[in-house]
């Protein structure tokens, strides 16, 4: 990708969430299926950090949902994401942490080396494959020698996700161009597969522990989970999310 496309996509990305980030927090109370899998996510994402709590980095904040759950647990929570109102939004989620949560690139954290005893980087890494290692490389980078990194991304081949990026996001992105609402469709990126995430964690001297599957689809929501409890090639195959503990060799 030419310098040009990466600020293209970069400027995308912060124009979609920009745009969503007064909605952004409804999707988690949203009882359908999209909302189960961002409560799941977030679910896993706490179990896999552990019950020791220490300061840790939200890549990809948002509006501060899970800096909030973090922050309940006892963790001294920094955050950074691109889109500026999501900031504002995480701000006003956590006035006591608001030095601490700033606007930023994964491409360029605004923080020292070796910064954190834990890096959460949910919903970020499938939009910077543009430079996927560097993303990664930034997330070590932050991290101390020991330190967990628990990264989620999407299943590029669950039915469900391939449905969805073949068939509805083009027909979404087609009905923006032909009917212009003022709300950015989501921005198109190329689909990377995840064997691709754990070489570049692998190769920045982070090994892979653990991947718990989320959102298996389609499953009533009960069964569903217990699909996931049971992390089979089964819930790999149909979960729509990939969440994973990397730690850090010292």
């Amino acid at each position: 990708m030419t310098p040009a496309a990466e600020s293209r996509l970069s400027a995308e990305v912060q124009a979609y969430f920009d745009t969503t980030a007064a909605t952004y927090d409804q999707a988690y109370k949203d009882r359908g299926p999209a909302g189960r899998v961002l409560r799941r996510r977030a679910a896993a994402v706490l179990g896999l950090l552990g019950s020791v709590p220490g300061d840790v980095l939200d890549v990809g904040m948002g509006a501060g949902f899970l800096c909030a759950e973090l922050d309940r647990r006892g963790w001294l929570v920094s955050g950074v994401d691109i889109a500026p109102a999501m900031v504002e939004g995480a701000r006003a989620r956590l006035p006591h942490r608001r030095d601490n949560l700033t606007q930023g690139s994964i491409h360029s954290l605004p923080f020292e080396n070796e910064r954190f005893d834990a890096v959460v980087d949910t919903g970020v890494l499938e939009y910077a494959v543009d430079d996927l290692e560097g993303a990664v490389r930034e997330l070590g980078r932050v991290l101390e020698p020991g330190g967990v990194a628990v990264v989620s991304y999407p299943n590029h081949r669950a039915p469900t996700t391939v449905w969805r990026g073949r068939v509805v996001y083009p027909l979404v992105r087609g009905a923006k161009r032909a009917l212009p609402s003022g709300r950015p469709a989501p921005p198109h990126v190329t689909a990377v597969p995840f064997d691709r995430v754990e070489q570049a964690l692998t190769a920045e001297g982070m090994r892979v522990e653990t991947v718990r599957p989320v959102g298996v689809r389609p499953a009533p929501a009960r069964l569903a989970e217990r699909i996931e409890r049971d992390n089979s090639r089964l819930a790999r195959a149909l979960a729509v999310q990939l969440v994973l503990r990397a730690r850090k060799e010292r």
